[in-house]
């Protein structure tokens, strides 16, 4: 078969590189087309890869509101002639099936897929039906969102939740389809023994950090903690940031916690990803709003208690008390009582890892999830809403 995969911007990278490797295995063709890829790591042998005249907003830090409304205008019409390109290129190729990983201006997908007719099956995957996860977001984003959904023939969620919600929409449920969301590659065979240093528990939350991630919400959590305990703890926060770093640091500073916390801010290269997880006792993920986490579906294998707002694919993969401990979301002592927990009871965190484990050791595999998908491409040509080439 014969697949276009789209995703300009790369906004899921790790995700994109899994199923897409795993569909040239089991012997697809695929073009993927996406910005130029910079630090990232990808064998693109295998595949037809394009680039896109686009790469990441990089917007003029401080400027008047003019200039940044000329600039966002300009980047969305490169975008706009950026997913243009990749159209042709798909019917060049002879795609049967065109598959969007991610929508930055949908009013610009439903031009296009409408424009496309019935000439090639039309699948998107929405990892978050949410955009932005509920925070702030810009006019645009949101513009011909519901439109663009229905135009394509097929939307693939991760989680229930996420079905739900689209039905919520109007979306056709014979439209919805749940396929699961994978492990996403590091190296765990670096991890650290469980809770390595009995004087101090770390405690990892990492990834691209947004507002919705909740490390406020963690802040003011260590602050409340019992004193005794929060003196063995320390708490990492890694990843390159797509917020002001400066007001959390200030605001742990005034909740007098700052020196527990070790802000590493930046790209982490995935090279460093093993021994940056491996170093962790528990993982934490404080989120006010997911359906599905990218970082925590890297953080499963290497088998570490998890602690977690009770949302989306936590509620739906973790067991509280078992893989270590959902809380209420937004709830800062709740989570200062997980936190305490984890601390104290070190049998509770072995045994919560070792639950970890053996819950990625259940995850679906890259090789079933592209089957799942291709049988989803094959239905639209079984079903007549594709013509055949």
């Amino acid at each position: 078969m014969r697949i276009a995969m789209i995703d300009p911007l790369l906004d899921t990278l790790p995700y994109d590189r899994a199923l897409v490797d795993a569909l040239v295995k089991c012997g697809h063709d695929v073009l993927f087309c996406g910005r130029r890829l910079n630090d990232e790591k990808w064998d693109i042998s295998s595949l037809t890869y394009q680039e896109l005249p686009i790469d990441q907003p990089n917007p003029p830090v401080g400027a008047a509101l003019i200039r940044l409304r000329i600039y966002w205008w300009s980047y969305h019409i490169a975008y706009f002639r950026s997913l243009i390109f990749a159209i042709r290129r798909a019917r060049e190729f002879g795609a049967e099936v065109i598959h969007v990983q991610w929508m930055l201006v949908p009013l610009f997908y439903w031009i296009l897929m409408k424009s496309m007719g019935r000439r090639i099956g039309k699948v998107l995957t929405m990892h978050d039906t949410q955009v932005s996860n509920g925070g702030h977001v810009q006019r645009v984003q949101t513009l011909g969102l519901e439109q663009a959904l229905r135009m394509f023939d097929r939307i693939i969620v991760h989680t229930d939740a996420g079905a739900k919600r689209l039905l919520g929409r109007g979306i056709e449920p014979k439209k919805i389809v749940r396929i699961p969301h994978g492990l996403l590659s590091a190296d765990s065979r670096v991890s650290v023994p469980l809770m390595s240093n009995q004087d101090e528990t770390v405690f990892l939350l990492f990834g691209l950090l947004k507002p919705y991630k909740g490390i406020d919400i963690l802040i003011r959590a260590v602050s409340v903690m019992e004193p005794a305990l929060r003196k063995h703890c320390r708490f990492v926060i890694a990843g390159k940031a797509a917020m002001e770093v400066d007001d959390l640091i200030s605001m742990a500073r005034r909740h007098r916690v700052l020196h527990f916390f070790d802000f590493r801010v930046g790209f982490i290269p995935e090279d460093n990803l093993p021994s940056v997880l491996g170093a962790a006792d528990v993982f934490i993920f404080p989120y006010r709003e997911i359906e599905t986490s990218g970082a925590f579906m890297l953080s499963l294998q290497y088998g570490k208690p998890i602690i977690a707002s009770n949302i989306g694919a936590f509620s739906e993969m973790l067991r509280s008390g078992v893989h270590g401990v959902l809380v209420s979301p937004e709830d800062v002592l709740d989570l200062a009582q997980a936190l305490e927990r984890l601390v104290k009871d070190k049998e509770f965190c072995r045994e919560a890892g070792l639950s970890v484990k053996r819950l990625a050791e259940g995850v679906s595999s890259w090789s079933e999830i592209a089957a799942m998908t291709v049988l989803e491409y094959r239905k639209l040509i079984d079903d007549g809403l594709v013509s055949q080439h």
